[in-house]
């Protein structure tokens, strides 16, 4: 899965600064990459091709 695949996931408003935050290089990691989409959404692309969105804390830093 690219970041490509991620980002058309979150294309279009509210959505329209996504960036990517950082990929996983392990081969038995669950997550394949994740991606910003402003400053309280994360997305995560798993490697059995899910992705879903969490939402963050504005404490939280990455």
């Amino acid at each position: 899965m690219d970041m490509d695949f991620i980002f058309a996931l979150a294309a279009g408003p509210p959505q329209q600064h996504l960036g990517p935050a950082c990929e996983s290089a392990g081969d038995g990691a669950a997550v394949e990459a994740l991606a910003s989409a402003g400053p309280h959404l994360l997305i995560a692309a798993h490697r059995d091709g899910r992705a879903r969105a969490y939402g963050v804390p504005s404490r939280t830093s990455l």
